[in-house]
């Protein structure tokens, strides 16, 4: 429209000119096209901007309404948000991860439980039909998350010891297994511990003579 509209101009302008002027003016013809299709480029972008909205991510939103509404104490509605999160996206590990501390901060760890033991489920039978890097490391952070669940907040290092033994023969001659035996023998050694000083504390004292 704008370039229609300055043509009759520019056929004036150019009539009342000489030879070389006239040259000189249609040299320049084509940069002022040039500057007239981005000028309309810019005006298509700036509607398209304005119609689309925002242009952050409709994850990091959700998340940051979520944290919101954990710091306001209102976690009946930050549990929504994630849980939301989640049906829109089942395999976001982030807003599983969110979700389960959320369970465990507001004195539900046995929901953490259940959630990440669903999701330690899924990964471990499809980690080695993908031998790709990240499956691993979705498998491992999952079995490291639900085993600290299990440790911290429910104190049953016996079946934390039991999901790790699980993580580790499916991960077994990865390299990413390494931390997971490391932890078994701690676990094994807690345990160890705890049955000797419960078989002890069983026995019957003895009377002196």
């Amino acid at each position: 429209m704008l370039l229609l509209a300055s043509a009759p101009i520019f056929l004036f302008i150019t009539r009342q000119m000489d030879g070389p002027a006239q040259l000189f003016l249609f040299a320049l013809m084509p940069f002022a096209v040039f500057e007239h299709v981005l000028f309309l480029v810019a005006i298509l972008l700036e509607t398209g901007a304005r119609w689309l909205g925002p242009s952050e991510m409709p994850v990091a939103r959700t998340f940051d309404q979520a944290d919101a509404l954990v710091a306001r104490k209102q976690y009946a509605e930050a549990e929504a948000a994630y849980r939301a999160e989640l049906r829109a996206d089942p395999a976001c590990l982030e807003a599983l991860l969110r979700l389960c501390r959320l369970l465990e901060q507001i004195g539900r760890p046995e929901e953490s439980v259940r959630e990440l033991s669903a999701a330690h489920e899924a990964a471990l039978h499809d980690a080695p039909h993908q031998d790709a890097k990240p499956r691993r490391e979705r498998l491992l952070c999952l079995t490291f998350a639900l085993g600290d669940v299990l440790v911290e907040r429910l104190e049953d290092s016996a079946r934390a010891c039991a999901v790790y033994e699980r993580t580790l023969q499916v991960l077994f001659g990865c390299p990413e297994a390494d931390p997971l035996r490391d932890r078994i023998k701690a676990l094994d050694a807690v345990n160890y511990r705890s049955i000797s000083e419960a078989a002890e504390a069983a026995q019957p004292s003895r009377l002196t003579l």
